[in-house]
């Protein structure tokens, strides 16, 4: 087949490429516009096409865009080098934007300030290095005279792009996180429940792996963010772990350790303290919810009262003179 024609095969038929590409919309012709699929006759009409005088002048036009593209010298190529400028432009500034945002996220420190205008007091720490940066990079001293002179409209400089880009790293070191912990396998919990500034009941989540990635071989910890919880009992908060370990495709049968308000469950002291603290706080909170009864009479209370003053002062004794009795509650645990 002639190097000018082209078959679709959705089609069934052929066409000229040439004529395609400079067809003069005042002339028509088959092959350029219907395309051909008289397979009897198809010669014939090809000898007569690739003869004619436009299909001639087509083919020059396609020979001659061929070796201008070949040699750089299509009318585009300076348009093009600019596009090429402009985008290497932008890249070197998001560069910059990107490594400005990783730095304060690393060292905990607030983006912005009263304003998010440049060169303006209290416009806050990111565009304060921004301005920084400005003062001898040319890359970003052209950011921002583009800026100033109202050249561009769209600066990238704003909270938005700072929040996208960091739930964008925030993303890539998870993956990096859960990696670790994948080839580590082993792992163990760290979780801890608090109350946000909207009364809203989140659990910290923290992993501990042995960290077998790199030569150093190291114990290390990894926050992977707060869980929103409903629930905080033993099952709620268990369900909200179960689900998160899910999400990171994390196995919970390679745990190996929980740990709640790093606390450290490793010598008698501190078991037997639980188990006295259970006893005491258990007694406290049953005399709490009686006192706050709606038919709770005052006589009632004073003697609900004596009575945990009581159970304080047996506990007491219990751990200076007789420790086994608790002792033996924490065997039978």
């Amino acid at each position: 087949m002639e190097r000018w024609l082209i078959y679709l095969k959705s089609l069934d038929k052929i066409f000229c490429f040439c004529w395609k590409l400079f067809k003069n919309d005042g002339i028509r012709t088959q092959l350029a516009h219907d395309g051909v699929n008289d397979w009897k006759n198809v010669g014939e009409k090809l000898k007569m096409h690739e003869a004619s005088c436009d299909h001639i002048n087509n083919m020059n036009k396609w020979i001659e865009m061929e070796l201008r593209f070949e040699k750089s010298k299509i009318i585009d190529k300076s348009v093009q080098e600019q596009i090429n400028r402009d985008r290497e432009h932008w890249r070197q500034v998001f560069l910059r934007i990107i490594y400005v945002v990783k730095t304060l996220a690393k060292n905990n420190l607030a983006f912005r300030g009263d304003n998010e205008k440049i060169y303006q007091e209290n416009n806050g720490i990111f565009l304060s290095m921004i301005q920084m940066i400005a003062e001898f990079d040319p890359v970003m001293q052209e950011h921002v005279r583009r800026i100033k002179s109202k050249e561009i409209h769209y600066h990238y400089l704003g909270h938005k792009i700072q929040n996208e880009l960091i739930l964008m790293l925030t993303s890539e070191i998870k993956k990096i996180i859960i990696e670790k912990l994948k080839i580590s396998k082993y792992f163990s919990v760290i979780l801890d429940c608090t109350s946000d500034t909207s009364y809203k009941k989140q659990m910290s989540m923290i992993l501990r792996c042995v960290d077998i990635s790199t030569s150093l071989v190291k114990v290390e910890e990894f926050f992977l963010g707060f869980l929103l919880v409903d629930d905080t009992s033993s099952k709620g908060l268990f369900e909200e772990l179960v689900d998160a370990l899910n999400n990171l495709e994390l196995d919970i049968d390679n745990i190996r350790g929980q740990d709640y308000d790093n606390d450290e469950i490793d010598n008698f002291e501190f078991l037997l303290g639980m188990i006295i603290w259970y006893e005491v706080l258990n007694n406290v909170n049953r005399v709490s919810k009686q006192l706050q009864a709606e038919d709770m009479h005052i006589d009632v209370a004073i003697n609900h009262l004596k009575a945990s003053f009581h159970f304080s002062k047996v506990i007491e004794n219990l751990v200076l003179n007789r420790p086994w009795l608790m002792l033996k509650r924490l065997q039978v645990n």
